[in-house]
């Protein structure tokens, strides 16, 4: 897992930044997209009006070059009002029809102005007037089509900033749990016997005092136990076989403690057990119990003859504040 966040972080982060600039780039493609309808807007009135003053017998020149600069650099790219090209392929048709449509018209104003009836011109300029909206249009449904890609990129990065926030955050929780979990296995180790998993006689009277003190209404009691002739056990059986009957002992023993009881390993085959108890006879009845299953499992059962737990040395009694 922690491979895989390391190759799949930098790829997340690269195609949200990759993303988030094409957007950004979209973003301010749309900017100048308006600027680009308002200006052809500008072409369409002011032509119109171009014509009105030339029908009226007021020509003027000057607004004349002023919509051939704009026509000029919605074609090119190039002047003085920072247009820009779109890459619309409808929208550059029109644009093409409309600037030819603006040299007929600049003809017909020619001809009115040599004397020649305005009725030409006057349809030329409602043409004219038409290619201007149908170029309006263009542009503008060019712009509404890159602002929904760009409303669906911003979509995308905020779904994979998601995505990589929640992986980040299940990677670390999940880290941090299993740190959590190392921890307290090593700290079970240095606790605890290696071979029997039984707490150490120091840890174990810490353990003790500390329950006991949180339980001061409730008896407990430390029973001592024991393996009779244990050297006896190791010299016959070898000591894996001895290594092997402890651990089996601290296991069975611990699978069947209670809450807030505990046990510990003195010494070889010396076990401390810290119990909880009503009755000092049901305490040593239990433990009795405990052993003689023991002794009837498979692990002992083919050598009990050869051995026993020295159930009659088990001791007994309140210790610190039990009774």
């Amino acid at each position: 897992m922690k491979k895989q966040m390391r190759i799949l972080t930098p790829l997340l982060l690269g195609l949200i930044v990759a993303i988030s600039v094409i957007s950004i780039r979209r973003i301010s493609d749309i900017r100048d997209y308006s600027k680009l309808i308002n200006y052809v807007g500008i072409v369409r009135g002011a032509s119109q009006r171009v014509v009105k003053l030339e029908m009226n017998g007021h020509p003027d020149d000057e607004l004349v070059g002023y919509v051939e600069e704009i026509l000029n650099e919605l074609l090119t790219g190039q002047g003085r009002y920072g247009l820009v090209l779109a890459d619309s392929e409808i929208y550059r048709n029109n644009l093409d029809l409309l600037k030819e449509q603006w040299e007929t018209v600049r003809e017909e104003i020619d001809c009115v102005r040599q004397g020649d009836d305005s009725s030409s011109l006057l349809a030329s300029s409602e043409k004219l007037f038409e290619i201007a909206n149908d170029t309006v249009f263009s542009i503008e449904q060019y712009s509404r089509e890159m602002a929904e890609k760009t409303a669906g990129m911003v979509s995308v990065t905020a779904l994979v900033s998601a995505a990589a926030f929640a992986a980040a955050v299940y990677f670390y929780i999940r880290k941090f749990f299993q740190l959590k979990v190392t921890n307290e296995r090593l700290e079970g180790l240095a606790y605890r016997d290696e071979l029997t998993g039984a707490y150490h006689m120091e840890r174990f009277y810490e353990e003790v005092n500390r329950i006991m003190a949180q339980n001061p209404n409730e008896k407990f009691a430390v029973l001592y136990v024991d393996f009779e002739n244990f050297k006896y056990v190791n010299d016959v059986f070898g000591y894996s076989y001895g290594d092997e009957l402890l651990k089996g002992y601290a296991h069975f023993v611990m699978s069947r403690l209670r809450d807030k009881e505990l046990l510990g390993r003195d010494m070889a085959d010396r076990f401390v057990i810290l119990r909880r108890y009503e009755s000092r006879d049901e305490l040593l009845k239990t433990q009795e119990q405990v052993d003689e299953e023991f002794l009837n499992s498979s692990l002992v059962k083919s050598n009990r003859h050869l051995m026993t737990i020295a159930g009659g040395d088990l001791l007994c009694g309140g210790y610190g504040g039990g009774g």
